[in-house]
């Protein structure tokens, strides 16, 4: 299985670390595992990181379509089975791609109303969504 693992986040906390955990905890189970992370991300500095297939990529927008046409053809090219979203600004950054199976973990709370038409239109997109939930031992 061709899994891509998304974290756009600029930090390197317990979010970003269960991110590269999870990539190489799926990447050791012999998955073929990609990470998308921030450029210039303490993520991408983590020593973790230089173990698995990393691209780096400027923080897309909520809508952008240069950034989705990229990603489109990324995900073509590897033939990715299933896209892991680790923020809920990621999952909203590639909701309008319908093609791939999504699985959205949320490892931090949020007290935020979630029901207005724009998180409806991206959670529409997601296939799953997991809180506080162990994805790599699923798999």
């Amino acid at each position: 299985m061709t899994i891509l693992e998304v974290c756009f986040s600029p930090s390197l906390g317990g979010l970003e670390l269960y991110c590269l955990r999870t990539a190489y905890q799926l990447q050791w189970r012999r998955h073929k595992v990609i990470l998308w992370a921030r450029k210039g991300s303490l993520m991408e500095k983590h020593p973790l990181a230089k173990e698995l297939n990393l691209h780096t990529f400027r923080q897309p927008g909520y809508f952008d379509p240069l950034f989705l046409k990229k990603a489109a053809q990324i995900i073509r090219a590897e033939k990715i089975d299933v896209i892991h979203l680790h923020r809920s600004r990621d999952m909203a950054s590639l909701a309008p791609l319908k093609s791939t199976p999504k699985i959205f973990t949320l490892q931090i709370e949020s007290t935020l109303s979630k029901k207005d038409l724009f998180h409806r239109f991206v959670c529409k997109r997601t296939r799953e969504c997991r809180f506080n939930h162990r994805f790599a031992f699923l798999l």
